[in-house]
């Protein structure tokens, strides 16, 4: 189990770059998602 996280120390600069990313992308798909459900509830 310790090994598996010593190997993975190199890369940890780089996902913890992604992470604003990945906010960024989970946002838009809510604000998609929630664009979907106002516009698929309204009475037209």
């Amino acid at each position: 189990m310790m090994q598996a996280a010593i190997l993975d120390a190199p890369q940890l600069p780089f996902r913890l770059a992604s992470i604003p990313r990945l906010k960024r992308l989970l946002a838009d798909a809510m604000l998609d998602n929630a664009a979907l459900k106002d516009l698929l509830g309204k009475k037209w």
